[in-house]
């Protein structure tokens, strides 16, 4: 049992590194677009990160099988719809509704979980769901944020199903499969529909982009440690914590983006964002805190009082 914690409250950890790797890349990206086409962002990042994760992992591709294809094959392609619904949907609606209506997988997840992997949800993450959700409405949403539906709010929402699904998809298959060639074949399902997608949108790529030191350090960044190193800790953490408690942990990226934007773009941090950010922390610890300890300790004095008195 203590081993299961340690390991636990470990993996938990690592899902908090890639929320923060991540929150740090709405910086990184937004800094990119204005060089480089979405599709081919897409394209770049997801083919650096497939290619050194091939390298790094070469002696366990080897194991690749039918199985390992379909699984890491069908995570693939949940996750390239929903990073090119979310790149859309951030054309025709503001960058806080987007942030926002994309972290609907939080509340999406465990249900999903439970109708596909008949895992029922514990109380608790239902509760830090709903916690997490109004948290980043509060640290993304501002007063000039509109309140009706257009298609850039539509198309983002479409992401935030295709996240819980790959999420609930990793929880499914990953125990099965290596991490390593999980992670790789994932990665290059996602690199070669982004090409495709790139050339169906006729989207061109000049080398005078990579003049730029900004866009190879964005390409670096993204390809490397946003892309490549998270997903890797995804799949290897989400082997020892359910789908539902790694939705809430990996959500925690909007606040880590509220941070570094305050950090390195000298955006100012409200009110308003600062109670966001604490209910966030309140939902991450009612997912790291397991209170059965608490009880079972409760529960033996109340035997102890009572014994004590009998003798009494």
């Amino acid at each position: 049992m203590k081993n299961r914690n340690f390991v636990s409250f470990f993996a938990g950890a690592g899902l908090l590194l890639t929320a923060m790797i991540w929150g740090f890349a709405f910086i990184v990206v937004k800094n990119s677009l204005d060089i480089v086409s979405p599709m081919l962002l897409l394209a770049f990042r997801f083919t650096i990160a497939a290619v050194l994760i091939g390298v790094i992992g070469a002696k366990q591709l080897r194991k690749i099988n039918k199985k390992a294809i379909f699984a890491g094959g069908l995570v693939g392609v949940f996750l390239f719809f929903a990073y090119a619904f979310q790149t859309f949907g951030c054309l025709y609606t503001t960058a806080g509704k987007n942030a926002f209506l994309t972290s609907v997988y939080v509340i999406v997840v465990p249900f999903l979980n439970w109708a596909i992997n008949k895992q029922l949800p514990r109380k608790k993450i239902i509760i830090a769901a709903f916690a997490a959700i109004v948290g980043i409405g509060f640290i993304t949403l501002d007063g000039s944020s509109s309140l009706g539906i257009n298609i850039g709010d539509m198309l983002t929402l479409i992401c935030g199903v295709f996240l819980a699904a790959q999420m609930v998809a990793v929880s499914r298959y990953i125990s099965s499969v290596s991490p390593f060639i999980f992670t790789f074949i994932q990665l290059v399902f996602a690199s070669v529909l982004s090409w495709v997608a790139a050339l169906f949108l006729g989207e061109r790529f000049t080398i005078t982009a990579f003049y730029d030191i900004s866009v190879v350090f964005s390409m670096i960044y993204l390809g490397v440690f946003s892309t490549m190193l998270c997903f890797f800790l995804q799949n290897l953490c989400q082997k020892y914590i359910p789908a539902a408690a790694s939705s809430i942990l990996l959500s925690t990226e909007a606040v880590f983006g509220c941070l570094f934007s305050f950090l390195f773009n000298n955006e100012q941090i409200s009110l308003k964002m600062a109670i966001g950010c604490c209910i966030m922390f309140f939902s991450v610890l009612l997912v790291e805190i397991d209170f059965k300890p608490r009880k079972k300790v409760i529960n033996y004095l109340e035997k102890s009082y009572k014994l004590s008195r009998k003798k009494l």
